[in-house]
């Protein structure tokens, strides 16, 4: 059988996390983050697509304890948000308490 590349190479770049430049783009699908745990650089902004069919809202706790909401985000919407100072922050969605995710900021 023969494989065809262009094709592998379309299945592995739409499986990858989504990145341009100093960007991120984290998907909300299947009531999970996905990347669930990112790497990135004080400033970057990361985009938030709800790509399931249900609404989350999302929360930043940031490595003070502090928390940012950034309310709901209904199918099809994205949400932004920058991260300026270094440290561990956790994202999680009220409305679906597992889902959760980790970004660390250098």
């Amino acid at each position: 059988m023969k494989i065809c590349l262009p094709i592998i190479a379309l299945v592995l770049a739409l499986a990858a996390p989504a990145r341009a430049a100093d960007d991120w783009v984290v998907w909300e699908i299947k009531q999970a983050f996905d990347p669930g745990l990112v790497q990135i650089v004080a400033g970057t902004e990361l985009s938030f697509v709800n790509a399931d069919d249900v609404n989350h809202d999302m929360a930043v706790v940031g490595p003070d304890g502090a928390s940012t909401e950034h309310g709901m985000i209904k199918p099809g919407d994205t949400a932004h948000t920058s991260f300026a100072v270094a440290g561990l922050y956790t994202v999680i969605c009220h409305v679906h308490p597992r889902m959760k995710m980790k970004v660390t900021v250098r």
